[in-house]
Formats: C-alpha cells, structure tokens, sequence
C-alpha cells in the first residue's frame, strides 16, 4: 500500500508540474487540450484504477460455510458436540454456602464474594500437572456465572442480566459469563470442520516453546529490565503455521517434554496495543522470519471490537484504552505460571479447556513474586506444581478459588488479580483489555510494584 501511495504521489507531482508549464504556454492551444485530458486520465488511472497492495493481497480461500441456525439450535449444537458435557465441574460446597449460589448469584456481589480457600487444598485436590479427563471432578470455584442461554427468548432476562454483570464489574471482581450468543457465533465457527486450517492458512506466527510444560514469561528490555548475571531465557521464541504448532499440540507429552503455544495479535489501525509481539523476540536463524498480523481476528470476534459497540460495550470497557485481541492457542498439559497484569481482562475460550486459578490482590506478599524490572516481573517464582514450602513457607497461607473455562466462557478478570493457567488440551483462547482501575494499587504498591495505570 505504501509503495503505491508513493507511485501515485509522484504521478501527481509530475502531473501538477506540466500543467503548470502548460498554464505559461500562449500558443499551439489545440496540443495544450490534448495534453491536459491525457494528464486528467493518466491521474485518474493512477488514484482510482491502480490495485492497492492490500487489495492484491486479499485471501481468495473460500471458508467452510457453517449451517444457520437459531440461537436456541446454536447453543444446543455448542453444549452437545462441542462442550460434550457443561456439568463435569462440580464446584465444592457451593450447596452448602448459604451465603450464595454461583449458578444464581446475588444483585451485588457478597460480602467476602469470590470464595477462597487454602492454596495447598486446591493444589491437593487437583495437582497441576494433572491433565487426564475425567467423568466429573470437584473443583473449588467461588466466582459466579451468568449465563445468558437461560435468557434465549426473553429480552427482559437479558437485559437484567446484563445489569448484573454490569454490578460484578463495577465492584472489579472476577466472574465467568456464558453462553452469549455473540460468542457461540465464533465457538461454532473455529470448530467447523476446517475453518481454523482454512483462516490461517499461508500466515506465520509468533510461537514459544518450553522444554517441559512450564511456560514463564520473560521480557529483556535494556531501558526498562535489570538481568541477573547468567540469565537464562525460559522459553524460545519460534514462528509456526497454524498447521505446524496444531501438528504439535495434537501429540500426547509428559510434563518434562517439550511444549509450544501460537500467539497471533490483532491491532486497530492506528492503535498503539498488543501488534508489538508482531515483530520481537526472533532472532538467530529466526531473525528474517516476516510475522503476519491476524487483524482479521477484530471481525471474527466483534464482541471484543469497539468499532462494534452493540456488541462489544459489555466486554470492552474503556475502548479509548482498547489494546486490540491476543489469541494464544495452547495444547494440554502447558502452564502459564501465576502472575497478575495491569489491565482489566476479558478472556475467553472458543474451543477447549483451561483451569484458571485465581488469587485476590492481598495474596501479594505470599506469592513471591520475581521484583519489578527482573526480566519475569510479576510472575511467581514458585513451581506450582511442586511448591517448596521451605524455601517459601508463606506462600501456604495464600488463599485462592478456580474455575475451568470451557468453550463459549468468558472470564473477565479485574486489574492486578492473580491467575494461574493451565491447558486442559488442546484449545483456543483470545482476551482484550481496555484500561484499568486502582482499586487494588495500594496492595500492589505495598507489593513493590509501582506501574502506571490507563485510567
């Protein structure tokens, strides 16, 4: 596109320069006409008829087409073929908490509301590295879920639940909203056939790979981090295919095998977000790899793009902060080891399984944390799934709550709260962020951590 910008712009400067020429000549008038009609066709040509660049490139692959259906016949198609079975998870107590029901939850959030309990109870009752699918499994969930499949055909029940979540939000607590119709639309979809093979074909994007199933984030900036001496990289960073990286993700591993996650960005033109990743972290053999942008992602997931507002007013918060869609698509068994951000989140998953822990601002202290400007800031240095209590006896006294995001999920996850991820298998997820709040700074100010805030 700019390349032809450019053509254009010199057509027109040449263009402009004979007819000023043209403008000064007193006589041969009839080759002054000619010459300026073959200047106005030669311009026109140039602006109007002259393929851009993008228009070039624009995909000629014809996506699988998915069957219509209403949105009664959509979620009943999500649940029986694609969830297979909402009601595996069974949360701990949660009939017998008379203070709430997290299937039917309160106006307000209550006092004490999410639930926590003892890190090591949950760990012990569901170890990290335990990925086997099982029939059912107790899980020790406190956050709410509003579901939106129970307001099909009631315009009424919508609108008051969304008022509601409106109330969860405000309050900057943690709750999983499920089944909005919007985001069946994308679950039907990437799970269609060939649909994910067909969308990303003949694109390169930005993976990382771990050699075991620990997947720590680390950023070496040399005007923001301080790297330890003999720093070694957690991860690397690799360009896959979408068929490459599934490829991968599709064989069974062990926990001390390698494993590798695809992340792809979308970007609003002109926005400063995300699209960064785009274009770091490759080097050595690497280093001349072109990563594509998946700003297609910004119509696949209207509810998350602002340029939507009918659709994304209820997930996109502030959309002067929208920081654009990140999608990482995992494989089972791949952990993303605990840490908080400093963005509200809405994080959702379109096919597949993760376990999301999570931890109230408070637990700071308990998480030892890597300090601000180490290169894996934020992050626990602890290993979840063998935690060494001697060397961190604090971190037993952390208090925490879980949940399992399953397709058509979306968990929104307020500014500075702790998450632990797991992949349960082979899944898709994408989240956006759009500003923050401060109800939590002094907690992690306290911590240590002084960020700056899009308020």
């Amino acid at each position: 596109t700019n390349e032809n910008n450019t053509n254009r712009s010199r057509t027109t400067k040449t263009s402009n320069r004979v007819f000023q020429q043209l403008l000064q000549a007193k006589s041969n008038k009839p080759i002054v006409i000619v010459l300026l009609a073959a200047i106005i066709l030669v311009i026109f040509f140039a602006r109007f008829l002259l393929p851009s660049k993008q228009q070039q490139a624009q995909p000629t692959t014809t996506l699988p087409q998915v069957p219509v259906r209403t949105e009664l016949e959509r979620l009943h198609h999500v649940e029986q073929n694609i969830v297979k079975d909402r009601n595996k998870y069974i949360p701990i107590g949660n009939d017998d908490d008379d203070t709430y029901d997290i299937f039917h939850c309160p106006w307000q959030p209550p006092l004490n509301y999410p639930r926590d309990y003892p890190v090591m109870d949950v760990l012990n009752n569901w170890p990290i590295d335990d990925v086997t699918e099982h029939s059912s499994r107790q899980v020790h969930q406190g956050v709410c879920v509003f579901d939106f499949g129970l307001t099909i055909g009631n315009l009424t029940a919508r609108i008051t639940l969304e008022h509601q979540i409106r109330a969860y939000q405000r309050a900057e607590v943690p709750f999983v909203i499920r089944n909005d119709n919007a985001v069946l639309q994308t679950v039907e979809r990437w799970n269609h056939e060939n649909y994910m093979f067909d969308l990303l074909q003949g694109k390169t994007f930005r993976g990382e790979r771990s050699p075991t199933n620990h997947m720590m984030y680390w950023n070496v900036n040399r005007k923001w981090t301080k790297v330890p001496p003999n720093f070694q990289r957690p991860t690397q960073m690799h360009p896959y295919t979408y068929a490459e990286w599934h490829k991968i993700a599709s064989q069974p591993r062990t926990k001390d095998e390698e494993h590798a996650y695809i992340r792809m960005d979308a970007c609003e033109k002109g926005q400063m977000c995300d699209s960064s990743y785009r274009r770091t972290g490759l080097s050595g053999k690497f280093k001349d790899v072109v990563i594509d942008n998946a700003d297609f992602w910004l119509d696949e997931m209207p509810f998350f793009n602002p340029n939507y507002p009918s659709e994304s007013d209820l997930y996109v918060i502030q959309p002067k902060f929208h920081k654009g869609i990140q999608c990482r698509f995992g494989m089972a068994g791949l952990i993303a080891e605990n840490h908080f951000d400093s963005d509200r989140n809405f994080v959702g998953v379109f096919g597949g399984e993760r376990r999301y822990i999570l931890g109230h601002p408070q637990n700071c202290p308990n998480m030892y944390l890597y300090e601000m400007h180490h290169p894996m800031e934020r992050h626990s240095q602890i290993d979840w799934s063998t935690p060494d209590l001697e060397k961190y006896p604090n971190f037993s006294q952390t208090q925490v709550n879980e949940v399992v995001l399953q397709a058509g999920d979306i968990l929104y996850l307020p500014t500075q709260w702790f998450h632990h991820i797991v992949s349960l298998n082979l899944n898709y997820q994408c989240n956006t962020r759009s500003g923050s709040t401060t109800n939590y700074q002094s907690i992690i100010e306290g911590c240590g951590f002084n960020y700056k805030l899009q308020l």
